[in-house]
């Protein structure tokens, strides 16, 4: 069984040394908390597909969308939010159709000591709360709109600590660099050294959207193809569910 290779962010970007691009590689780039699913994705792909070869590039969803805006070569995209898979659209970098891939749920995390929070009221009271950072990165905008939802983003704000993205702001959790972190459901499932401290309720849950696509110009169009059809076949939402997804809504 082979796994996924984690490339380096440097190496994709564009003009950035040579192409070493191999024929047999299917370059996904895709939202750094998709990364545990898309390791065990990964190790069936290549079973079923034994020609082809999975390369994971990994990050915010911001960071994965700028680098193929600018010509990075990839052959997937999988996006945690509409936005940028828009703007990929509008920049005329998407190939034909998207795809409805998965769903999440947001949470409040914490250390494994800390005790649970009772209501979203209380985390206005915490001094440091961290989050991906809300100007660009999928979770922490879904995090703002949620906490504006419920009327504490601007007493929360001032606390907040942005970060590069969501597997960042749940390790600073980890490490005490924070108290809390508002992070998705599916990374806590990826750790045991944080725990859920609050659900986010339902009244003012965003509607986590992950989708995907095949990239304009990519090297490897039918591999391309072949994972698209791949990941997000539904015989595959038993191993979503398993890292803490949800299936997509309709």
């Amino acid at each position: 069984m082979r796994w996924a290779t984690l490339v380096a962010l440097a190496i994709a970007l564009a003009g950035c040394g040579e192409d070493t691009h191999r024929p047999d590689e299917v370059i996904v780039f895709a939202a750094a908390s998709l990364t545990d699913a898309l390791v065990d994705i990964t190790a069936a792909f290549e079973k079923a597909h034994p020609s082809q070869r999975l390369v994971l590039n990994v990050g915010a969803t911001s960071l994965m969308a700028r680098q193929i805006e600018q010509g990075a070569p990839a052959d997937v995209f999988l996006s945690a939010n509409e936005s940028w898979m828009d703007l990929l659209i509008a920049r005329h970098r998407i190939q034909g159709v998207t795809h409805a891939l998965v769903g999440n749920r947001l949470v409040i995390a914490g250390a494994l000591d800390a005790s649970p929070i009772n209501s979203l009221e209380l985390i206005q009271h915490f001094r440091y709360i961290a989050l991906a950072d809300p100007s660009h990165v999928p979770a922490g905008l879904y995090a703002k709109e949620a906490l504006e939802c419920i009327g504490l983003w601007k007493a929360v704000e001032p606390k907040t600590i942005p970060m590069l993205d969501v597997r960042t702001a749940l390790l600073s959790v980890t490490t005490g660099a924070a108290e809390i972190a508002i992070v998705y459901a599916s990374d806590l499932r990826a750790t045991r050294r944080a725990r859920v401290l609050l659900e986010w309720p339902a009244a003012c849950a965003p509607e986590i959207r992950y989708s995907a696509a095949r990239v304009h110009g990519a090297p490897n169009p039918n591999g391309a193809e072949a994972f698209l059809a791949f990941v997000t076949d539904s015989s595959r939402i038993p191993v979503w569910e398993h890292h803490g997804f949800v299936a997509p809504n309709p």
